[in-house]
């Protein structure tokens, strides 16, 4: 951020691309965000049996269910941290009880196709 004139010029950077542009304003409001945080943090040990895309996050099926390495039959399931699979959405307080259900029919669907 520069004086310019009677306003002022800031570079912003779109961070998956690095791209940079200069913008001329009268004003600037700085707001922090939000960057989620990598699930595979959390997870210690077991996030080596994650399965990651290309941009290196960890993969999430619709059913919420972490993508794991062929052979691991225990599952992983998210309630949140989903936004980069499940769309802005995912993130809302109000949805809460709609992926819990989805969730629960995952579990229950994995154990009935075990019993069969």
């Amino acid at each position: 951020m520069r004086p310019s004139g009677a306003g002022l010029d800031v570079t912003v950077e779109f961070l998956p691309t690095g791209e940079r542009e200069v913008l001329s304003s009268d004003l600037i409001v700085h707001a922090t965000g939000y960057r989620p945080h990598d699930i595979g943090t959390l997870l210690g040990e077991a996030a080596k049996l994650c399965v990651r895309d290309d941009g290196d996050a960890v993969r999430v099926s619709r059913d919420h269910r972490v993508e794991l390495t062929p052979g691991v039959t225990a599952g992983i399931y998210l309630q949140g941290a989903t936004e980069h699979t499940h769309g802005l959405a995912s993130t809302l307080l109000s949805t809460t009880a709609v992926r819990a259900g989805e969730i629960r029919d995952s579990l229950l669907a994995r154990r009935m196709a075990r019993a069969s």
